[in-house]
């Protein structure tokens, strides 16, 4: 049995890895939260606590649960200077938790865009445990999430489903030319992720400060030879230049429209089409790729999904 505090509980992830949590009825789970608590009921072993994330309401609420380990799933666009979250760090000091895992779940080699309000608090988290350990805490870091593959059909119970470069459904792909056997991406599904962080919350070992996981690590030329096996028919692949995206120019007949409450929709095309070649130019310097720290730790026991796997799943047999 552990006790836990969520914070940021009402993120996609965050509501994906409760929901394994949840599997261990033993687990207290105290869920930190903005907002009031909501009208429908919650898990037997969940209690919600509305925070203002002041210094005095954090070290209440993480006390009075006799916390051991923290969750942190801040949202960067609210806590863009990490504030919310270094005084989430300080209240884990003075209640003396044990461990903290702060907002990343994603990719390790972070490019700007991804690591906004990520690396201060990594400074400070090694920070306080320089000279001496008074924190233990993990980097959660699984790479992409291979459930946007599955586009258009649903990413998962919590997950919205994001369009990509790797179209599988229109089998076409975008990718970088002569980087198509360079450009990786480790990809691990959401619910591989929840299931380690569900395995990481009762693990008696120390927790690997960086905590990276792997479904599967493949090139972009692997990801179109595996839609060939699986989906067949012709596709179109568009090999862009690297000087042309360095450039700022996507020469591209399509992209993937990336919708989300907070692109306004005359916006979407000229947001995706940045976003593409943002996320090409980053791949081609090894940014969407993860360690498998996490791998090595839970061995051979734990079985991860491959991206070959997870994809016949969803698309085989599909028109």
């Amino acid at each position: 049995m552990v006790n836990i505090v969520i914070a940021g509980g009402n993120s996609q992830v965050a509501k994906t890895i409760l929901s394994h949590l949840h599997l261990n009825p033993s687990h207290k789970i105290l869920l930190l939260s903005r907002s009031p608590s909501p009208s429908t009921p919650l898990h037997p072993s969940t209690i919600w606590f509305q925070t203002d994330y002041s210094p005095s309401s954090l070290l209440t609420a993480l006390t009075a649960h006799k916390t051991h380990t923290v969750l942190s799933f801040a949202d960067a666009r609210h806590d863009p200077d990490g504030a919310s979250q270094i005084a989430l760090i300080n209240a884990c000091l003075a209640s003396g938790v044990s461990r903290f895992a702060p907002a990343e779940w994603s990719v390790s080699n972070a490019p700007a865009a991804l690591a906004d309000g990520k690396q201060p608090i990594r400074d400070y988290l090694s920070q306080i445990n320089t000279p001496e350990q008074k924190l233990e805490y993990c980097l959660f870091q699984p790479g992409i999430f291979m459930n946007y593959l599955a586009s258009p059909y649903p990413a998962g119970e919590y997950i919205r489903q994001l369009n990509t470069w790797f179209d599988f459904e229109k089998r076409r792909m975008i990718v970088v030319e002569g980087e198509e056997e360079t450009l990786e991406l480790t990809l691990t599904t959401v619910e591989d992720l929840a299931r380690v962080v569900a395995k990481a919350v009762e693990y008696e070992g120390e927790w690997p400060v960086v905590g990276g996981m792997v479904g599967s690590t493949v090139t972009a030329g692997e990801l179109v030879r595996i839609g060939e096996r699986i989906r067949g028919g012709e596709w179109e692949v568009t090999r862009l230049r690297r000087e042309d995206l360095e450039r700022g120019e996507v020469k591209s007949g399509w992209v993937p429209v990336m919708e989300h409450p907070s692109i306004p929709v005359e916006m979407a095309e000229v947001f995706s089409r940045e976003f593409v070649r943002w996320a090409l130019v980053e791949g081609m310097k090894g940014g969407f790729t993860s360690g498998d720290e996490w791998n090595q730790i839970l061995g051979d026991g734990f079985r991860f999904t491959g991206v070959e796997e997870f994809l016949r799943g969803v698309w085989e047999g599909k028109p």
